[in-house]
């Protein structure tokens, strides 16, 4: 699409909303085995952008506020210009330790949702990163945000304070962390480091809403690839 196409689908294009409506854009960031930002971000039809922040963020909780105009337009050419049915639904889904960005795109008698890790197209590459220029993500942004709900974890020097019901796990040998670990993925279990280098000893953290401690506990105790699982009982501060 030339600068003139562009510039008169900017123009026509009047944002217009439903209430119920399935959202224009839907882009979700997601964990790795390390501290990558935990986010999602929603553009309603009416541009109405909602940043929730989930681990890692710039701005934790959930935030909200209108786009203008320009950027709004500005938004929806940069993905009509990305042709987005021509991507694939998939890019780099067989790298373990990265983390996955999925967007879908829902517009009038077509969705298309792609999932990505490494190796993206340029063009969709540069449509996500303007999106996230949008949110509280982005480094530059100065904008004022609604705040729907604020973020209940203590932060210290712009990082949270981990929890001591943290796990100390050391797997049995010739058993890796990446295939062990999609194993309790219902349970947000996630590696924050390894804990002694060229070891299969690991810190790992939980999600404390989806199983109690002591099950969990219990549960990796028994498991055939485990040596040992038990609390990490040190608070530390990162």
């Amino acid at each position: 699409m030339n600068i003139i196409t562009c510039l008169v689908f900017m123009i026509l294009q009047t944002p217009s909303n439903v209430a119920g409506e399935t959202p224009y854009i839907q882009f979700k960031k997601g964990a790795c085995m390390g501290e990558c930002p935990v986010y999602q971000i929603t553009v309603d039809h009416d541009g109405k952008l909602t940043f929730k922040g989930v681990r890692f963020t710039n701005k934790d909780g959930i935030y909200e506020r209108m786009l203008t105009k320009k950027e709004f337009r500005k938004l929806k050419c940069t993905f009509k210009k990305s042709k987005l049915k021509k991507f694939e639904d998939g890019y780099g889904l067989d790298v373990m330790d990265a983390s996955a960005s999925t967007l879908t795109v829902n517009k009038k008698n077509f969705t298309k949702t792609i999932v990505s890790k490494i190796g993206m197209p340029e063009k969709l590459e540069k449509a996500e990163a303007y999106l996230v220029s949008l949110s509280p993500q982005s480094a530059n942004a100065a904008y004022e945000w609604t705040t729907i709900k604020e973020s209940n974890s203590p932060v210290i020097s712009g990082r949270k304070e981990i929890a001591a019901k943290e796990i100390i796990l050391q797997l049995k040998p010739n058993v890796t962390i990446e295939s062990w670990v999609t194993k309790y993925k219902k349970y947000g279990v996630q590696v924050n480091r390894q804990i002694v280098p060229n070891r299969p000893l690991y810190l790992l953290r939980y999600d404390p809403k989806t199983v109690q401690f002591t099950q969990l506990l219990k549960k990796m105790n028994t498991d055939i690839d485990v040596d040992s699982a038990e609390e990490n009982k040190k608070v530390e501060m990162r």
